[in-house]
């Protein structure tokens, strides 16, 4: 488990970068069941703190939905190394998200002022800006950990021995080198040495 500290942090960031949002998406034209973003764009990114949070959703679900994300996340992996856009692996037949009371921020941060299917997303400058500052202070508090699409981060944290030592805060990139560059993987301490996070 994560600690509840990270967890508050992680939410108090989800909520400014929220309430800020909303004088850039207020002719958003979002809405349930759209998910354009969520099949056509193919990059479901997270960091480490977050996945870690979807993992222990995914555990606690029931077994059959289990196995069902489970082959989707599998699906996703062999799709991303052909370099093909990967439909999110928490979609339902509905395209609802599975998810959508933890979902990473690079779900968060999106929005479009047009329909997307044809044309794809239209956001504001200034929105895009909001968003990298944002997942930059993500990265900052989750200092020991890295970022990537999210099929790539829950198949590291099925490694007890990665697991093991991330939750305990140690750091050591050099163990997953080649997992991490062949799977295209950030080291947030790296990108984000200093960003502001606050409480």
């Amino acid at each position: 488990m994560l600690p509840l500290s990270l967890e508050k942090n992680l939410e108090a960031i989800y909520a400014r970068h929220a309430q800020t949002l909303e004088e850039y998406a207020r002719e958003a034209l979002c809405r349930p069941g759209c998910a354009f973003c969520c099949t056509d764009v193919g990059a479901v990114d997270a960091s480490t703190l977050e996945a870690a949070r979807i993992r222990h959703r995914l555990l606690s679900m029931p077994g059959k939905e289990q196995k069902h994300v489970a082959r989707a996340l599998a699906e996703n992996r062999k799709t991303l190394m052909q370099k093909g856009i990967a439909r999110c692996a928490f979609l339902n037949a509905e395209n609802l998200c599975h998810i959508y009371d933890i979902r990473p921020f690079s779900c968060r941060g999106l929005y479009s002022e047009r329909e997307c299917k044809g044309n794809g997303a239209a956001m504001r400058r200034g929105a895009r800006d909001l968003a990298g500052q944002t997942f930059r202070q993500i990265q900052a508090l989750d200092s020991p950990g890295y970022s990537g699409h999210i099929a790539h981060l829950l198949l590291l944290l099925d490694d007890a021995d990665f697991r093991k030592t991330y939750l305990s805060g140690a750091f050591h990139p050099e163990r997953i080198h080649v997992f991490g560059k062949a799977h295209g993987l950030v080291i947030n301490r790296v990108v984000s040495p200093s960003a502001p996070v606050t409480p």
